[in-house]
Formats: structure tokens, sequence, C-alpha cells
């Protein structure tokens, strides 16, 4: 990944979100999905100028597909909000409608359960759920928090200092005597 441009990932079918959230804080939730269809959109430069039909009906299907995304993470009420006015947990949410947004094959989630509390938790991991399943995406998740890993991931690879230790099901995973010692500190076994 190192070196690409984003446009180049894009283009490649992958979206990834960070776990730091990257938002547009003054444009509103809805502007800011829109503004992840734009790799997508079937009119050039002159015609956004001249604001033609083409330009209207490219518009009007995106605002569709936008808020569709936006239904199927029960954001479509805050649509006019400003983005930064939504609490943590619903912007973790727009970030992975944004990434959805630009169709893509693979979907890297980076830390998506960070900084959120076990009810917000629970929630996006529905979500993700959701996701492979209804959307059939390939979700690539990399999560600290074991027990979301656990209960989504079908195939787990575990790095300890950037070397693999272990890599399976859950179940193999779990316990797994390196992973216990790299994360548990020897001696515990996990109870998820």
């Amino acid at each position: 990944m190192c070196g690409n441009k984003s446009f180049e990932f894009t283009a490649a079918g992958l979206a990834r979100t960070f776990q730091n959230i990257r938002l547009f804080g003054q444009a509103t939730v809805l502007d800011n999905v829109k503004m992840a269809h734009t790799r997508k959109t079937d009119y050039g430069f002159v015609n956004t100028m001249l604001r033609n039909g083409r330009y209207h009906c490219e518009e009007k299907r995106i605002a569709e597909e936008s808020m569709w995304l936006l239904e199927m993470f029960d954001l479509a009420d805050k649509r006019d909000y400003f983005a930064r006015n939504l609490p943590y947990g619903e912007q973790r949410k727009l970030e992975i409608v944004r990434a959805l947004a630009t169709e893509p094959k693979v979907l890297l989630l980076d830390e998506p359960a960070a900084g959120m509390n076990p009810n917000e938790i629970d929630d996006i991991m529905q979500l993700i759920r959701r996701v492979n399943r209804e959307l059939e995406k390939t979700i690539l998740i990399i999560e600290h928090h074991m027990s979301l890993v656990m209960a989504i991931a079908e195939h787990i690879k575990v790095l300890d200092f950037g070397v693999t230790i272990a890599e399976g099901t859950p179940e193999q995973i779990k316990n797994n005597p390196k992973v216990i010692e790299a994360y548990l500190g020897g001696g515990a076994a996990y109870d998820a």
C-alpha cells in the first residue's frame, strides 16, 4: 500500500477507513457521502459547469444511492446535520458509509471500534456483518477489540510486533498458546 495514491486504491476496488475519523466536518452527512461517489460519476467538467440534464440525472442517482447507504446505517434522518455535530459512534458509521460509497470489492476497516462504548461496538458489529452478508463485501479488519474480532471474523491472522504468530478460525485462535502468551500474558485462556 505504500507509495500509492488513494485514487489508485479506489480504482483497484479498495476502500478504507482510518483509526482517526476523517470526515468533512463542515459538510452535511449527505454531502460527505455524495463526495465519495465522485469517481463513478458519468459527467465531466463541461456538464458540471452547464448544469445540464446529464448532470442533474447523475446528481439524482448519487443522492439516491447515498440515501440508501445512510438508511442502511440508520443515518438517513441526520442527512442535513453537519458531520462534526454527529456523536462519535455515528461519525464512525458515516466514515464506513463513505468508504462503501466508492463501491469497493474489499473494505479495510482500521480499528472500527476504537473509542466506542459497548452499545456502539455491538451496533457497529451488526453493521459489519450486514455489509458482508447483504453487500457481499470482503472485509479486512485491523482491531484490538478481541470480542468484536472473535464474533464477526471467519478467518483471523494474529500479528505480534509485525510477525504472524497464528492464523485460522476464531475457534483455532482463541486457545492458541502463542496468542495467549502475546496478548494475555501466558497462562490465561480467552473467554469469548
